[in-house]
């Protein structure tokens, strides 16, 4: 069986459909106890990734990942 996975942008100022991070979280949460074999997020355009902007850009990894993990 393959895994699922799931994608979202990661700043409102790359394009439209962009999700804030409690909204995410909690989306990730839902898909998590949905689908045992959900496998993770891909963050588009992640160079510029909300919350820490160029600067940070690992920080939306960091408070994604816990919670696809579980």
């Amino acid at each position: 069986m393959r895994a699922r996975s799931a994608g979202t942008v990661t700043n409102p100022a790359n394009c439209g459909g962009y999700v804030d991070m409690p909204r995410l979280q909690s989306t990730i949460r839902s898909l998590t106890a949905k689908y045992p074999d959900f496998g993770g997020v891909d963050g588009s355009e992640y160079f510029n990734s909300l919350p820490g902007g160029t600067g940070a850009r690992w920080q939306w990894a960091q408070q994604v990942a816990p919670v696809v993990k579980g």
